[in-house]
């Protein structure tokens, strides 16, 4: 390592990743008279002893940030770290520095590092008691959290992640890929079992179930998921998260999704960077699902589009089955990328599907009136928690979350022109974007359409 900074003496930033421990070398031998203008230092799964870590420390008055990725920590005695004396190091690292760590290890020594650390990164799907009880504490100058692990975990109704975020309201960056949080926690009014006729199950012989949708999802309206309490992360920038359902993991009821577009368009409305990603599951029989965010008009994707400063959107599924038509997301386009005939022919479209809601709709509101009094059914009513600081506004918009009639107000204000007289265009800042697919990369909007269209749309121009 010593020959990397010799031979490129202006380096100001390194990062080392590697799948397997890699043995790093030759630290010992830069001198701490000569220091180096490193601003960041990212190590990953490396195999360094401890005294060439603080020798390379002393050595980089200038290091602005500093990761230290699943290092061996006590896991051999020749590598073992001590986690006091580290601190101890990180003490006499300039107060700008921003440590962060991938080991709950360190959680035991939070308080003894600097209070004023403003980033922290942990290995594992969730947080555990101790560090959400250390975050907690921290919650006022915390502003990026990660979670990283290689397998994904379905937190479920516990998720102390969703609970540190009902507390936080500073935090900027979120990135837990990993950890899956139930929609359930997000349906702060039971509406995950509001199933339109159409969407129940069919038999063998092909004839709907004669069962009421009420009854068929009593379950699911009665569990209590901690729906109780609303984010407080309205400042956050960048979300990396994956969803799943505890009672339907095929999702196959686009309320689900509604939930979870709703839910993000308005509890984190300036976010930049969204990802989205689902794990595999298993359905009653035992079968491997692959559940996928209903991307059609009535599973509410439209509602993202109140996020005027979203520049990167992913949403990740191993399923590769497309159910959306380009009428459900042509609105994404500018009108440059469109012709006007074509456009005013997909606007058609949607008003055409729109219309047909109307006995959706009625059959909706009577099943949510149906439940809104029920005592079995937990909904979240912050007038009743003296300790829920939702804002007033925001406890008046949550109130259609869910209701396809939500989808329906967000479309009609879509398709009608503005007092300029312009069309509303969708996510003005966007650059990158990836649907229905299991590869991290993203294209432009214009591409990512014509990726999932390619073979029934034509109407697309590209620019140069």
């Amino acid at each position: 390592m010593s020959g990397v900074f010799r031979s490129c003496p202006l380096l100001e930033t390194v990062s080392l990743t590697a799948q397997g421990f890699v043995l790093i070398s030759g630290l010992e031998s830069i001198p701490a008279d000569a220091p180096l203008p490193l601003r960041s230092l990212s190590l990953r799964r490396a195999d360094l002893l401890q005294e060439d870590l603080e020798n390379l420390l002393a050595a980089t008055p200038r290091l602005e940030a500093l990761r230290l990725v699943d290092m061996r920590t006590n896991k051999d005695a020749s590598t073992g770290y001590s986690l006091s004396r580290l601190v101890q190091s990180l003490h006499n690292i300039p107060p700008r520095v921003e440590a962060r760590f991938f080991d709950s290890e360190v959680s035991d020594v939070m308080y003894e590092l600097d209070p004023t650390l403003t980033g922290w990164s942990f290995w594992g799907c969730d947080l555990t008691d101790k560090i959400l009880s250390n975050l907690t504490d921290l919650t006022n100058v915390v502003t990026t959290l990660e979670l990283h692990d290689i397998y994904t975990d379905k937190a479920g109704p516990s998720c102390r992640l969703h609970k540190y975020l009902c507390v936080s309201p500073h935090l900027l960056h979120l990135r837990a890929p990993r950890t899956a949080i139930m929609v359930e926690a997000l349906d702060l009014h039971s509406r995950s079992h509001l199933i339109h006729k159409g969407y129940l199950p069919v038999d063998e012989k092909g004839k709907d179930k004669e069962r009421k949708v009420r009854d068929w999802n009593m379950f699911r309206a009665t569990c209590d998921h901690g729906q109780t309490q609303v984010w407080m992360c309205r400042k956050l920038r960048t979300l990396h998260f994956s969803i799943y359902s505890g009672t339907e993991p095929d999702f196959v009821s686009p309320a689900r999704s509604r939930i979870v577009f709703g839910y993000l368009s308005r509890v984190c409305p300036n976010l930049q960077d969204l990802q989205i990603t689902h794990p595999t599951q298993r359905g009653e029989r035992g079968e491997v699902t692959y559940p996928a965010l209903d991307l059609r008009l009535e599973g509410g994707l439209c509602l993202l589009a109140k996020m005027r400063q979203l520049r990167i959107l992913r949403i990740g599924s191993f399923d590769s089955k497309l159910t959306a038509q380009p009428k459900d997301l042509s609105w994404m386009l500018g009108e440059a990328s469109q012709k006007d005939k074509e456009r005013m022919q997909q606007r058609a479209l949607r008003k055409a599907t729109v219309e047909g809601w109307e006995d959706w709709l009625k059959a909706e509101k009577a099943d949510d009136d149906y439940w809104k009094d029920a005592v079995m059914c937990k909904r979240w009513r912050p007038e009743s928690n003296p300790s829920d600081h939702v804002e007033l506004w925001l406890r008046e918009d949550l109130k259609t979350m869910g209701l396809l009639l939500d989808v329906k107000l967000m479309l009609d204000e879509m398709d009608c022109p503005g007092d300029n007289g312009l069309e509303y265009r969708g996510w003005p800042a966007l650059r990158q974007i990836s649907l229905n697919s299991a590869k991290e990369s993203t294209r432009s909007p214009e591409k990512e359409f014509q990726r999932l269209f390619s073979s029934r749309f034509d109407f697309i121009r590209l620019g140069r």
